[in-house]
């Protein structure tokens, strides 16, 4: 298991109510906890945690007037008890003292639930200095050598066509260049460059 999805399941199992998760790949977190719930694996709790999304085109999967981000908030506030939301591109919206004061509001609750807020965060991107103590800091890795080395068998498995439309074939020397050369790249660019 990925070392900083294991932080984020001891911050949650810790009731640490809110997670600033910097990552290129959003998409990727999602998948990896997603799977974790579909493999029936408890976050936390007898029966699980349950793992909602949050974005502000769809707000929350379900649950209609949820695209904004103060609502949000209440609704986390309220939420059952060791819910996890993941929360795209929250840090555009820290701006305002109205979503600011929302997330301070919400802590109550939400360290009562033992409700886990992460926040799927660009790299580098600020915190008001207001939630600088309340959120937790994690940063997620780009793939390892064995999730590139999973995703070029998938490509290869999947038929990957060199130029000429020839089915790519890879030694072990050109599958050691080929991993090596992806090292520093998120899933999606590496499908993109094989």
């Amino acid at each position: 298991m990925n070392k900083q999805l294991q932080q984020i399941i001891d911050y949650h199992g810790a009731s640490y109510p809110a997670l600033w998760l910097e990552t290129h790949e959003p998409h990727r977190i999602v998948d990896i906890l997603s799977g974790i719930k579909a493999e029936q694996v408890v976050l936390r709790g007898d029966k699980g945690s349950p793992l909602i999304e949050w974005g502000v085109l769809k707000g929350i999967r379900g649950i209609p007037n949820t695209q904004d981000p103060i609502s949000l908030m209440a609704h986390l506030a309220k939420a059952p008890k060791y819910t996890v939301c993941l929360a795209w591109q929250f840090h555009a919206f820290l701006r305002s003292p109205d979503m600011i004061q929302a997330v301070l509001d919400a802590l109550i609750g939400m360290k009562a639930n033992q409700v886990c807020l992460v926040a799927l965060v660009p790299p580098g991107s600020q915190l008001p200095i207001e939630l600088d103590r309340v959120f937790t800091k994690v940063e997620f890795d780009l793939p390892n050598r064995e999730e590139i080395e999973a995703c070029l068998d998938k490509l290869v498995k999947t038929g990957v066509r060199a130029e000429g439309g020839e089915p790519t074939q890879l030694t072990v020397e050109n599958r050691d260049s080929v991993l090596d050369a992806a090292t520093g790249m998120t899933l999606w660019e590496i499908e993109d460059a094989f």
